[in-house]
Parts: C-alpha cells; sequence; structure tokens
C-alpha cells in the first residue's frame, strides 16, 4: 500500500475574510453564496475546523 488515494481529488484553499485561516477543500464542493463559514475549535487538545456552509454534489 502506497497511502496514495485511489481517485485523487483537486483541492483549492479557502481564506477566510480576516485571511488568518486557509483550509482546503476538494474543488467539486459548491458555495450557495460564494462564502464558507468556518468555525476553528479545540477537541482533545487539537485544533479542528469545521465548514458550515459547503454542499458537495459528488455523483
Amino acid at each position: 500500500m502506497s497511502g496514495e488515494p485511489l481517485d485523487p481529488v483537486e483541492l483549492v484553499p479557502v481564506t477566510d475574510e480576516t485571511g488568518q485561516f486557509t483550509i482546503l477543500v476538494p474543488s467539486d464542493m459548491k458555495f450557495a453564496d460564494g462564502k464558507a463559514t468556518v468555525e476553528r475549535i479545540t477537541y482533545r487538545g487539537k485544533v479542528i475546523f469545521i465548514c458550515r456552509s459547503a454542499v458537495y454534489e459528488g455523483d
């Protein structure tokens, strides 16, 4: 096993309006208003980013 994904996904950087945080989202994700709401939380000592306004339109 090489660790490479079977179907690689193109990732696009999305930066918040403050310019402080950038996350990578799959290029096939669609945003209703062109904006993503990204929340930064800490869970069990790890920083986690949650994107709530992206709608996945897969196969």
